[in-house]
């Protein structure tokens, strides 16, 4: 019974080293935000920063995590926003949904300079409520998932010339997709979209046929879902926790955090991160399977939205305030000391990526570096790195936009040693 007892203690004093150790190196710092708006939503582009929009339809950029803020658009066609905005990205494109007073409905607007001019997309004349928007890169489409919520046509729509026609994907019409982030893209061609009471329709030929499922345990308030690097998939309800399955979606193990008011999920390599909007920030530990309290350094706790950057760093969004981490997360905590004593290629970031991910190293005396990326034939698709270096931590950023959705990996070789790492391009 004494064993019993000492057995226990160790493993909680164990845990308590664990939640210790990250809370301490992933501190929050308070963002700076450039208005006293309502903030609607913030998120991360591949390429240019952070884009936060308000209330009054203004949207800012910053491309020094949010220490200084660029206006790209100020009331874009003047609509008063009712609903929230949602937006999708494509280079420097973005897609805005808002609700405007004074065209009755709906409205789309697509920009291709980050915000500085707009051009009307869609005016709502199908007589539904758009809910969600996707951009597929490898058939150039864009999909918009309907509902009846005014009594219209719900299923799915889609355009590939911008907008100027518009086909409905036949079949799709039990698809009624009342979330805010109900797509989830997996490849070029297979995609998963949330529909409703725990129902999921699955499409393999980029939307034009889908399979539905079902959740286990599914809960009545869908708040999302995200996908891994090994391509699990996670998916929360308000109150029934967070739901793991892999891409065959045939069952779900519930990973915890029940009745907690969840939010928003993300997946950053392996790590899983939840948020709540009463308890703040949850990290799933892979290790000792709990979950556990990151949320040293936030000043609300009622968080509803979490996102990264492609440098690793972890965002939390309340309704007024914006947090960010003071260190990376996007990397195992042993890859984050730079150790130019000994050889180390790191995991690349993101990853999965789309189109662009950085890919690290490290070497402790000069030689010839070769860094090169192949597909997983072994065909070579791109050289990074072929030159001569001194000893030191290097970085270096690698575009596969040119290159199919799979499997890639990528080989680091100098005086006489080879290392190789795995990356999943994503589209």
């Amino acid at each position: 019974m004494e064993i019993i007892k000492i057995i226990l203690k160790l493993y909680l004093l164990i845990i308590l080293i664990y939640q210790t150790s990250f809370a301490q190196s992933n501190n929050w710092t308070k963002v700076n935000l450039p208005s006293n708006e309502k903030l609607l939503l913030t998120f991360a582009d591949s390429s240019n920063g952070i884009i936060a929009t308000f209330s009054d339809s203004t949207m800012y950029l910053s491309t020094n995590y949010g220490v200084d803020w660029l206006l790209k658009s100020n009331n874009p066609m003047n609509p008063k926003i009712i609903a929230s905005t949602y937006i999708v990205t494509k280079q420097n494109e973005i897609i805005c949904r808002v609700y405007s007073e004074a065209y009755e409905g709906p409205l789309l607007l697509k920009s291709e300079n980050y915000g500085i001019v707009w051009d009307t997309l869609y005016f709502g004349g199908w007589g539904s409520e758009i809910w969600s928007i996707y951009f597929n890169n490898s058939n150039n489409a864009y999909y918009f998932a309907m509902t009846d919520y005014y009594s219209g046509n719900k299923g799915i729509y889609y355009t590939i010339d911008g907008g100027i026609s518009w086909d409905y994907i036949e079949g799709s019409e039990g698809i009624n997709a009342m979330a805010k982030t109900p797509w989830l893209v997996l490849n070029n061609n297979s995609l998963l979209i949330y529909s409703d009471f725990g129902r999921v329709f699955k499409s393999t030929n980029n939307g034009f046929n889908w399979q539905a499922s079902s959740i286990d345990s599914a809960g009545t308030w869908f708040s999302g879902w995200t996908n891994d690097c090994n391509l699990n998939i996670y998916v929360i309800f308000k109150n029934t926790g967070v739901l793991k399955s892999d891409v065959n979606l045939l069952s779900w193990e519930n990973l915890g955090l029940i009745n907690k008011r969840l939010s928003s999920i993300i997946t950053i390599d392996e790590q899983v991160f939840v948020s709540s909007d009463s308890l703040g920030v949850f990290k799933f530990n892979n290790k000792l399977m709990i979950w556990e309290g990151i949320n040293d350094g936030l000043d609300s706790l009622n968080i509803i939205q979490l996102f990264s950057d492609t440098n690793g760093y972890l965002y939390a969004r309340t309704r007024t305030s914006l947090y960010r981490t003071t260190t990376v997360v996007g990397i195992d905590n042993k890859d984050k000391t730079t150790d130019v004593n000994s050889y180390k290629l790191y995991q690349s970031y993101p990853n999965p990526f789309n189109p662009t991910t950085t890919i690290s190293y490290t070497i402790p005396k000069r030689g010839l570096v070769q860094l090169k990326v192949y597909d997983i034939l072994g065909k070579e698709v791109a050289t990074l790195v072929n030159e001569e270096k001194p000893a030191g931590k290097y970085s270096v950023k690698f575009n596969g936009s040119n290159l199919p959705s799979g499997v890639y990996f990528y080989t680091l070789r100098v005086n006489n040693l080879v290392q190789s790492r795995k990356m999943i391009l994503l589209r």
